[in-house]
């Protein structure tokens, strides 16, 4: 991969942030600490590349790293809130800041509403996250699901398949465009869509389910065996598998109770 010249600027803000740690311990204690505090509770975010090639970093995973805000914030603030006074002028100039943080407090309430309105459900959110991060992965898939699970499948397959123009190679696209296929009656185009995920990602489980599924419907017992096999020699430990293996397992049954003999 090549380096993105924008990752630098976040790689500088937290040298910097390193630097205050080190240099301002004694005589900004608070300070210090805050800039300790913020790249330290992002190291678990910091990990995820090493699990997974999508973009899973969400805002919530940030709020306890913004406590680090706070411990400089609020001291400030209350200084500026707060600060002794004598003389018309001066006094005119801590009403004058007072109104000032009021109006910050006023755009931070009406900024957490409008928030809210994001966070109401699965659609918003990722809905959301893509019109700030088009070439976000894990929001297309999230999003596709999110529509799946209010039963409007017309709008998720738009979801997977504009997705797909952009990462053709994402295998969790292709199986869950699968997945609608398969709720039209559309087998061909499903098996396709189950193929293409298997061949690009060979140690995802759910696509052999879903291809052993569509084998079995179209008439290819065999090679239906061969994906029901397959997926459970993958299944244990994969998310959201459990609940097909016991299924997969009843169709190996069927199927091979079907068999003509000669063929095991």
């Amino acid at each position: 991969r090549q380096l993105s010249p924008a990752a630098l600027v976040p790689v500088a803000v937290l040298v910097a942030m390193a630097g205050v740690s080190v240099f301002a311990r004694q005589a900004l204690p608070l300070a210090a600490l805050a800039a300790a505090w913020f790249p330290t509770t992002l190291l678990p975010v910091a990990a995820l590349p090493l699990i997974t090639s999508l973009a899973l970093y969400q805002e919530n995973r940030g709020y306890l790293s913004a406590v680090a805000v706070a411990m400089i914030a609020g001291p400030v603030m209350a200084w500026w809130w707060d600060q002794r006074t004598s003389g018309d002028a001066e006094r005119t100039r801590l009403g004058l800041r007072r109104v000032v943080l009021g109006a910050v407090f006023g755009l931070m309430m009406v900024m957490v509403v409008q928030r809210n309105g994001v966070w109401r459900d699965d659609v918003t959110l990722w809905s959301d996250v893509l019109s700030k991060a088009p070439m976000n992965q894990a929001a297309y898939v999230n999003l596709g699901g999110a529509y799946q699970a209010r039963g409007d499948l017309e709008a998720a397959a738009a979801v997977y398949q504009r997705a797909l123009t952009r990462f053709p190679r994402n295998a969790i696209l292709h199986n869950n465009l699968g997945v609608i296929y398969r709720s039209h009656g559309d087998w061909g185009r499903a098996a396709e869509e189950f193929q293409a995920a298997v061949r690009l990602m060979p140690g995802f489980a759910t696509p052999y389910y879903n291809l052993g599924l569509m084998l079995e419907r179209t008439g290819f017992p065999e090679k239906a065996i061969a994906s029901y096999e397959r997926f459970l020699q993958l299944a244990p430990g994969q998310l959201g598998t459990a609940p097909n293996i016991s299924r997969a397992r009843q169709r190996l049954i069927e199927l091979r109770r079907a068999e003509p003999p000669g063929l095991n």
